[in-house]
């Protein structure tokens, strides 16, 4: 790909939104699906390619433009994220003489929630 000036973008597994070329799939898939009345193999390819026939440059913009919407969505949220996750703060005890009134102790014990 670098020989002819182009780059690879390895995308995160498990996130077909950020894929255009998933959305396009899933569009063909249910265009095929919509239409197919015989269910015969040769009939699916005829079906196929009309539908990637019909799949023009507006259809790859719009789908672009909708994954690149998502990737700017979660770089906020992670924004988000980490400044709420800055503001948690918990304290871990391991001291055995921390005993409340019954006989517990302070010490969270993983199923908690924290507040």
């Amino acid at each position: 790909m670098e020989e002819h000036g182009q780059s690879v973008l390895k995308l995160p597994p498990y996130h077909p939104d950020l894929n255009p070329l998933e959305m396009i799939w899933t569009a063909a898939k249910q265009w095929v699906a919509s239409r197919n009345t015989t269910f015969k193999i040769a009939d699916v390819m005829t079906l196929c390619r009309q539908s990637f026939e019909e799949i023009g440059v507006d259809k790859w913009k719009n789908v672009c433009c909708h994954s690149e919407k998502i990737e700017s969505d979660y770089f906020e949220m992670e924004g988000l994220v980490e400044d709420a996750l800055e503001r948690i703060a918990f304290t871990v005890n391991d001291s055995s003489d921390s005993k409340s009134e019954d006989g517990e102790d302070g010490a969270i014990s993983g199923v908690e929630e924290l507040e």
